[in-house]
């Protein structure tokens, strides 16, 4: 794997769902590179899938014609980055990431640390089935709304906009902006995997509206280097803010 490129990217996130379920801290304390650290929640981990359709998806500055588009999946982990931004923990570490597209898988290794993995994946909305050779992981959702809606759960989902990913054995961060994030609770009534094996699931989102968003350049960052980060990340787009 490459070195990511230094470029910020554009692009459109549409019919974006949010699947957020726990696992064991002993499963995925391992996987954790330095200087990141788990979030503990309710001394479990939080991981969300999170399925989008991306159009647009190009570098900043090249016009809209010169965008692609594909479906992406991506195993994210809550992580505890309160070193940053007013001590709020933001971040999302990318466990996995999956296209059924080989030459995105390609060309995303190519350009991210995202470790884009080749899958079949079967999106009907309110089911989705995703395999990567022998794992799998189902998900089944509705509009209903779950009976005791946890907000402590949709407040930690709403605010994330940080996404670290390792390469090389280096750690890069990269800040994404967009004006909105109106996620929505829905019933999420089925989840089975053999991802995780102590999976249990939280709770479902969904985003229903078109989010134009920007990728900023990933910024390599280290134990003692946390403060680069946040120096090399002043906005210079005034119409995209941090939610």
């Amino acid at each position: 794997m490459l070195p990511p490129l230094p470029f910020s990217y554009r692009g459109t996130l549409n019919q974006v769902k949010l699947v957020a379920f726990s696992v064991d801290r002993d499963e995925i304390v391992p996987r954790l590179p330095d200087p990141l650290r788990m979030l503990p929640w309710r001394n479990r981990a939080i991981i969300t899938l999170v399925n989008v359709k991306l159009t647009e998806m190009r570098p900043a500055g090249f016009p809209r014609k010169l965008g692609i588009n594909y479906q992406h999946l991506a195993f994210r982990l809550s992580v505890d980055d309160s070193h940053l931004f007013g001590g709020k923990s933001k971040g999302i570490f990318f466990l996995d990431s999956f296209t059924n597209q080989p030459w995105i898988k390609m060309s995303g290794n190519m350009a991210s640390s995202y470790r884009f993995n080749l899958a079949r994946i079967k999106d009907d909305d309110y089911l989705c089935e995703l395999r990567a050779e022998d794992r799998f992981f189902h998900y089944a959702y509705s509009d209903a709304q779950p009976q005791r809606p946890d907000k402590a759960l949709f407040r930690m989902v709403k605010r994330l906009d940080r996404a670290y990913a390792e390469n090389l054995g280096r750690v890069y961060c990269t800040q994404i902006m967009r004006k909105e994030w109106p996620i929505q609770w829905k019933k999420l009534y089925h989840l089975e995997t053999n991802f995780f094996e102590t999976a249990r699931p939280e709770g479902m989102f969904t985003v229903q509206k078109p989010i134009a968003y920007l990728w900023k350049a990933p910024v390599k960052i280290a134990p003692n280097l946390w403060e680069r980060v946040s120096n090399a990340w002043q906005p210079k787009t005034p119409f995209l803010k941090p939610t």
